[in-house]
């Protein structure tokens, strides 16, 4: 059992005061913050406790002794870059600020406080094809842990997946996002399969806010689907780093869909990994079950959309994407339902001046799938 520390606020309201480490406690526990939340391994259980949560545990009850700051580095004694925390530490005894009225009060302030970063954190749009790839060691699966293994480490990821439709835009908004198995058919290994990643009700509140002319509810019930967690899974497979999803709104238009996409740009600037999952070929009616064991096979179709695809995205035409069933019966064909291809949208919208795709797993598979996909930003 671990040892804890009382807060004392007397002591918190002296300039450049900090809490002190025990070194029994460093042994059996690890605290990362990332941000807006706390992420607390206690003998290798998981817990979570978001910004919120601590400001209350701080105000009444004895909370960890041992605190450490650093997002995917060294962690140091030293708690910064939150704002609350900061307020915690260094505030003074006339301060007219308090930390219940910060609690009721989440604002744009939290994100505005994160350094703006001199290059954005990547955006991808990645084609996840079968929910099989998430546990087969394949070429799809390899491309996406080197990804991980490589990109710099996100505070966030904001993953707008095909397999979360919903009637106005939501976004997920709790603690401890849960996994979803939203298939059938497929074997129980599948099924066994976990993704443990924190979500952040903090960064889901300042989402709702940035993006004000479009409403977002506040989802509890989701978590991550399949074409979230198949892909994250295998880049950051510690579950470590917060994943939130945003919805489809059936009632959007392609357009609104890609306006909507551009107000995400700022969670760019701020280390906030932006992923669209879907794929750009997907008709799963007429896919060549008999090809099953070939590993690369595409229609004349399916090929001849992707590459006109491929030349938009690269020439930055997210215009002419907006409006994929202008282009005769290939395009018609691979986008039978729209919920696939509007992700590309979220990707193209999440665009900055000057990126170039970078692409990665640009092939077609079972004559009906492309699972082409590419990253903006640093590749």
């Amino acid at each position: 059992m671990v040892n804890f520390a009382k807060i004392n606020f007397g002591e918190l309201n002296k300039p450049k005061c900090t809490i002190p480490i025990f070194p029994e406690i460093l042994q059996t526990q690890t605290v990362c913050k990332y941000w807006d939340f706390f992420y607390i391994c206690l003998n290798k259980q998981n817990t979570y406790m978001d910004r919120k949560k601590f400001i209350q545990s701080a105000i009444g009850i004895p909370i960890a002794g041992a605190l450490t700051a650093g997002v995917a580095g060294p962690f140091t004694s030293d708690i910064i870059g939150n704002p609350l925390t900061h307020w915690l530490l260094n505030s003074t005894s006339n301060s007219n600020t308090n930390p219940q009225s910060m609690i009721n009060t989440p604002s744009l302030s939290d994100l505005q406080a994160l350094p703006t970063l001199t290059k954005a954190m990547p955006a991808l749009f990645v084609g996840h094809g079968s929910p099989m790839n998430a546990i087969e060691t394949n070429i799809f699966s390899q491309k996406w842990k080197q990804l991980g293994e490589t990109l710099p480490t996100p505070v966030a990821i904001l993953c707008i997946s095909a397999h979360w439709e919903t009637y106005g835009t939501k976004i997920t908004a709790m603690d401890a996002p849960k996994t979803i198995h939203d298939f059938g058919g497929f074997p129980p290994e599948l099924f066994a399969v976990q993704y443990p990643a924190p979500g952040s009700p903090t960064l889901a509140i300042t989402t709702q806010e940035l993006i004000k002319p479009n409403p977002i509810d506040l989802d509890h019930s989701w978590g991550l689907d399949h074409g979230c967690w198949s892909v994250i899974r295998c880049m950051y497979p510690k579950a470590n780093i917060p994943v939130l999803q945003l919805s489809l709104d059936r009632n959007k238009s392609t357009q609104q869909h890609l306006d909507l996409a551009k107000e995400l740009i700022p969670l760019r600037k701020k280390g906030v990994m932006i992923v669209g999952s879907g794929n750009i070929v997907h008709n799963l009616g007429r896919v060549a079950w008999d090809r099953m064991n070939d590993p690369i096979f595409g229609f004349d179709w399916a090929e001849e959309a992707r590459a006109a695809m491929k030349s938009k995205i690269s020439n930055g035409d997210s215009k002419a994407l907006a409006n994929p069933y202008q282009f005769g019966k290939a395009w018609e064909l691979s986008i039978p339902t729209p919920e696939h291809y509007l992700p590309l949208l979220y990707t193209l919208g999440a665009q900055m001046p000057n990126e170039t795709p970078a692409y990665f797993n640009d092939q077609c598979v079972l004559g009906s799938l492309a699972m082409t996909s590419f990253i903006l930003g640093d590749a």
